[in-house]
């Protein structure tokens, strides 16, 4: 009986170190999430910086030339030539935006619209304003490369992530005693939100860049302090609402409505 008994034991006890055994060595296998993207992207895995030519259908022409350049720094001057029908190039520059999957960049700033390419291999191809497909023959909607010469001057200074400190308004340079905090605009990238300070009061609001330089601050709201600066800070707040364009040259940014008179300069200020 007691031969029975420990042999019983040492089945048990060989039985669970089998099983523990098992459990250990077993690879298990995780299934990636569908939504992360492998690391070669047409971001990182071509050289897609340069300018690109074609000509693309029109729907009243014999055609559109285009062209394209696409700068390292994110900037992008689009050139578009209507065949048959003017002799001038319609030309728009801005910022161009990868997707969350680094295979498609949109053009900002388009007017009546913006443009979405599917970047590939000295190629672009060129989408519909949601980022699909155009329906059409192979080829149609293709722009090549044409070199990686990428020059786009009008946009070689950021406007955006600048601390913008304000140094004129109205004609008159602003001048402040030791006390007085310098007003001042930062335009975020994130959601396109403005924040700053008016004389007296902090401000956020939302700001909007389009094609030709132009810019409007939109849904602009402040603190409500009180401080003898109110009216210098009134003269501010006027400017945001007038203005419709911008200049922005070595590092001085000024604020215009039409062609008058600039209403509002600023000079940048680099944080450490």
């Amino acid at each position: 009986m007691q031969t029975i008994f420990t042999s019983l034991i040492a089945f048990v006890i060989g039985f669970l170190l089998w099983g523990c055994s098992s459990s250990t060595h077993e690879q298990v296998v995780v299934p990636k999430p569908a939504h992360i993207v492998g690391g070669d992207t047409s971001q990182n895995a071509l050289d897609w910086n340069g300018t690109y030519q074609g000509i693309t259908p029109c729907a009243d022409c014999e055609g559109i030339k285009t062209e394209l350049v696409l700068s390292l720094e994110g900037f992008y001057k689009l050139s578009l030539l209507y065949l048959g029908k003017s002799n001038t190039p319609f030309v728009e520059q801005g910022k161009f935006h990868w997707d969350e999957r680094r295979g498609k960049i949109t053009l900002e700033g388009i007017q009546g619209g913006r443009i979405w390419y599917r970047v590939g291999e000295n190629r672009l191809i060129m989408l519909d304003q949601e980022g699909h497909a155009l329906e059409s023959k192979t080829g149609e909607y293709e722009l090549k490369k044409a070199s990686s010469e990428a020059s786009v001057e009008a946009h070689t200074e950021q406007i955006q992530e600048i601390y913008w400190k304000l140094i004129g308004i109205m004609g008159k340079a602003v001048v402040l005693n030791e006390k007085q905090r310098e007003p001042y605009l930062l335009l975020k990238i994130e959601n396109n939100r403005v924040q700053g300070f008016s004389g007296c009061n902090l401000l956020i609001g939302s700001y909007e860049l389009n094609a030709g330089n132009r810019i409007s601050f939109s849904k602009m709201a402040s603190t409500m302090m009180a401080c003898p600066y109110l009216q210098e800070e009134r003269e501010f707040l006027d400017v945001l609402e007038r203005v419709d364009n911008y200049t922005i040259k070595d590092g001085v940014l000024i604020l215009n409505k039409a062609r008058m008179a600039p209403l509002a300069t600023f000079e940048a200020v680099y944080l450490q």
